[in-house]
């Protein structure tokens, strides 16, 4: 769709962007559901034994949530540089990413050493916003009509449904016969 982005009417170019961070939001509203409720419980299955001590699952599991929660603005992030590459941005648009990964470069040798995991998380969600912000700026900049607002509307009713189903499916993965059956304390019971 957005290879022939160029040719189509510049209202209909948004309407497709439209559709398309519509469907984002969605999609990874979705998948952030899952694994914000069940990513703790797959990761001690996985890993926990001798070799990962529980503690260090619970900061994996806490860091893929925390990942998974910035899918939207990676999404929209993709959106947009695809948008403004099918425009013959290349070069303008790759020039102000380029800007993003060096603030987030200095951003990481910062705030990183300081604040551990949630320092990561912090600069990983700095950069994908700026990796959102580039190409959208870049096509403002130019003049193009493309300009399609993010879809709030459907954002807030997806992060309420999300909001809903975090919780539900939280006491469901921990608290249900299944998490008793398989995980013993902080360990799976491997049929071995």
């Amino acid at each position: 769709i957005f290879s022939e982005a160029s040719s189509l009417e510049p209202q209909r170019r948004g309407e497709l962007l439209q559709q398309a961070l519509s469907q984002m939001v969605a999609v990874t509203a979705l998948v952030s559901a899952a694994v914000i409720t069940g990513g703790q419980l797959l990761l001690t299955g996985l890993w926990a034994g001798e070799r990962f001590h529980p503690d260090q699952v619970r900061a994996a599991a806490w860091l893929l949530a925390g990942l998974f929660t910035l899918l939207p603005l990676a999404g929209a992030a993709a959106l947009w540089r695809k948008a403004s590459v099918s425009l013959h941005l290349l070069w303008e648009t790759y020039l102000a990413l380029s800007l993003v990964q060096l603030v987030s470069a200095g951003l990481a040798l910062l705030v990183v050493p300081q604040f551990g995991l949630p320092g990561a998380l912090a600069v990983s969600a700095a950069n994908l916003l700026g990796f959102a912000g580039a190409p959208w700026w870049v096509l403002k900049i130019r003049g193009h009509r493309l300009i399609a607002a993010p879809p709030v509307d459907r954002f807030w009713k997806w992060a309420i449904a999300v909001s809903v189903a975090v919780p539900v499916g939280y006491g469901l993965f921990h608290w249900s016969p299944l998490a008793s059956l398989t995980l013993g304390g902080d360990r799976l019971l491997a049929i071995t």
